[in-house]
C-alpha cells in the first residue's frame, strides 16, 4: 500500500506544483476577486503526512500539504494487487495577525485548489483515476506564535487499480 499512497501523493503534488496548477489558479483567483493572494511556490507544497509542527514550522505560510489518510482495497478486480480507492488530502495552511483576516483568504486559496482539481479530472496514470469529487473541511483559527493559523482540508477520492 505504500507504493499506492506514494504514487497518489506524488502525482497530486506534481499537479499542484506544475505551472498550470496552483500558481496559475491562485493568480487567476486573485485577479477575479481583486484581492492580493501570495503565491504558493513549489517549496511550499509538501508531500507527506507529517504533523504540522514537524514540517510547517520551517515553512512560510501559506503552505500546502498533500497526503493520503485512507486506503480501501476492495478487490473489485480479481488478480490485481490493489483495486479500490484512496482518499487524498490537500491541506492548506495560512497565518495572519488576526483571525478575521484568515477566513476569507483561506477560502480563496481553497477555491484555487478546487479549481486545479476540477481541471484535472480523469486518468492520472499508474492506474489512478480522479472523478472530480471532493469535500472541504475548515478548521477553526488558533494561536500559533505571534500570529493565528488556520487550515482547510480538501479531501478527494481517487480510484486505483494496480497490478
Amino acid at each position: 500500500m505504500a507504493r499506492t499512497t506514494r504514487a497518489v501523493t506524488e502525482i497530486l503534488a506534481g499537479i499542484l506544483r506544475s505551472s498550470e496548477g496552483l500558481p496559475k489558479a491562485i493568480a487567476e483567483r486573485s485577479r477575479a476577486e481583486n484581492e492580493h493572494l501570495e503565491e504558493i511556490g513549489e517549496d511550499r507544497i509538501l508531500a507527506g503526512n507529517l504533523p504540522p509542527a514537524a514540517d510547517l514550522a520551517r515553512v512560510t505560510h501559506p503552505a500546502v500539504r498533500v497526503y493520503c489518510d485512507r486506503v480501501v482495497n476492495e478487490q473489485r478486480e480479481k488478480f490485481r494487487r490493489f483495486s479500490g480507492w484512496v482518499r487524498a488530502v490537500v491541506e492548506v495552511w495560512l497565518s495572519a495577525e488576526t483571525p478575521h483576516e484568515l477566513e476569507r483568504r483561506l477560502q480563496l486559496y481553497t477555491e484555487a485548489v478546487t479549481d486545479v482539481l476540477e481541471t484535472n479530472r480523469g486518468d492520472w496514470g499508474q492506474g489512478i483515476v480522479y472523478g472530480g469529487n471532493y469535500e472541504i473541511q475548515y478548521a477553526a483559527p488558533k494561536g500559533g506564535g505571534r500570529n493565528y493559523v488556520q487550515s482547510a482540508k480538501v479531501l478527494l477520492r481517487v480510484e486505483v487499480s494496480q497490478p
